[in-house]
């Protein structure tokens, strides 16, 4: 059964209205592997985690390791790294990656999806936090002070995370 929520006077349901992109994370990986320096704009506020896709988190660790390691990125070496950490036909293989690569004809927009990837995954942390502050309403032998300070809490962490992502180091 879907979950809904009202919105205005419309109701809309949550699982029509999903909180990822599967093209746009694939356009993002895709734009790396055309043109490696784009990880150099986006790997600041954009982690692994961020992605939905778990074969995604795991091709967007390969290449932090890569960069971090100042190996070249490519689809030969995004290979290797996932095959030697024994995910390599979890994400699909090296057709996968071709395809990836393939897929994307410009890195010229991959700050923009790599943001809207970002804006997607604080959406999906605020339903989780809204989830969780619903179920800490619900329990009536908390006292109502600590349900408030345990709820701004939780979305104090959702906004801190965000504005420590848009922070970029000089």
């Amino acid at each position: 059964m879907d979950d809904y929520y009202q919105d205005s006077a419309e109701t809309v349901s949550i699982s029509e209205n999903k909180l990822n992109d599967r093209e746009m994370e694939e356009a993002l990986i895709g734009a790396v592997l055309i043109n490696p320096d784009v990880l150099i704009d986006v790997v600041s506020f954009l982690d692994p985690t961020d992605f939905y896709q778990p074969r995604h988190q795991w091709i967007w660790e390969a290449f932090i390791t890569l960069d971090q390691q100042k190996h070249y990125i490519d689809v030969l070496t995004v290979q290797e790294v996932l095959e030697s950490r024994g995910r390599l036909e979890e994400t699909g293989g090296l057709e996968y990656l071709l395809q990836l690569s393939n897929r994307v004809p410009s890195s010229l927009h991959a700050v923009s999806y790599a943001r809207n990837i970002s804006e997607l995954t604080t959406r999906r942390k605020l339903v989780k936090a809204a989830t969780d502050i619903a179920q800490l309403a619900y329990h009536k032998e908390m006292e109502l002070d600590v349900v408030i300070d345990k709820s701004e809490s939780t979305i104090f962490n959702v906004s801190q995370n965000r504005y420590k992502r848009d922070l970029v180091p000089i």
